[in-house]
């Protein structure tokens, strides 16, 4: 455990510092999932916001970093991404990989994103209480808004059963989170 705070802390500084070259950071907020199928999902989950515990409240934050040249520009762009949420269980689910992003302008300062990440997942198993570590696909979409000096955008992710970590064991799920970019 020691190591993987370590190695989260490098990764954020590395991120801070690299931010000197331009470039866009992201800060995500983390905060609901959804569990499309109600018997795979943990039952008594402790942040449960309905009674089959399918939507559950997950906080958390995560820091990327998009290598594009300004936050305005459209197109494909490498991407990474670190962070962390509390898990259905209530117990801290840690990850950190890259991909592509790809943003277009739709109408004026609106704008629609896709982003498509391979990450190393780390999560505390619900039933054995130990961590498991896994490589897993993670892809979101969303709209955002232009405010000028930063864009806002509201994400929809999404990640498949069984994909390599205990967290989708028993069904496929929907993340949503807000991402701040400057």
């Amino acid at each position: 455990m020691k190591k993987n705070i370590i190695a989260a802390t490098a990764l954020v500084l590395s991120l801070c510092y690299t931010s000197c070259f331009a470039g866009e950071i992201d800060v995500h907020f983390f905060g609901f999932s959804y569990h499309f199928d109600k018997n795979g999902a943990k039952k008594d989950a402790p942040n449960r916001l309905d009674r089959n515990d399918q939507l559950i409240f997950n906080p958390g934050m995560g820091m990327g970093y998009d290598f594009r040249e300004s936050i305005k520009k459209e197109g494909f762009s490498p991407v990474t991404l670190l962070g962390f949420f509390q898990n259905c269980s209530n117990s801290p689910f840690f990850f950190g990989g890259g991909g592509l992003r790809y943003r277009k302008f739709v109408i004026g300062k609106l704008f629609w994103e896709a982003n498509a990440l391979g990450i190393f997942a780390c999560g505390k198993d619900w039933d054995e209480n130990s961590f498991i570590y896994g490589v897993m696909p993670y892809a979101n979409t969303g709209f955002g808004y232009d405010f000028g000096g930063h864009l806002m955008t509201l994400l929809f992710g999404y990640a498949p059963k069984n994909s390599g970590n205990s967290i989708t064991n028993g069904t496929d799920m929907l993340f949503v989170s807000l991402e701040v970019s400057f």
